[in-house]
């Protein structure tokens, strides 16, 4: 038998100067009317909510297979990690001096992926 806890959510969603706002208020739902959605929803409770459990540990004790990369699968995510790279820095505003010191620091990481990889 699960336990119940009923929450009316309340979303909050406002666009403002700095980009949209969203977050949700909790209220308890009031007792009374709690026993009443439980008497009239209680097998559909109890199903929907012994799958989600059933579900998680499902996912606990049959994790994700780790599939290895291919040494071409590797060496294609840094090229496309340097194309980004490189569009990326035709759209932000650097000194060159700074894009310079950008450059040899991915660089260096792509050298030691590059020989991780090889």
């Amino acid at each position: 038998m699960l336990s119940y806890k009923i929450d009316v959510r309340v979303s909050i969603k406002q666009d403002t100067k700095h980009g949209q706002y969203n977050d949700s208020l909790y209220f308890p739902y009031p007792e009374k009317e709690l026993q009443d959605f439980i008497s009239k929803n209680s097998a559909a409770i109890e199903s929907q909510g012994q799958a989600r459990i059933d579900n998680w540990i499902y996912s606990l004790e049959h994790p994700a297979t780790y599939i290895e990369p291919s040494k071409e699968e590797l060496l294609s995510l840094i090229d496309s990690r340097e194309k980004e790279i490189t569009e990326w820095e035709s759209k932000i505003e650097y000194t060159d001096k700074e894009i310079e010191a950008k450059k040899a620091e991915l660089q260096a990481k792509l050298d030691e992926l590059t020989k991780e990889v090889k």
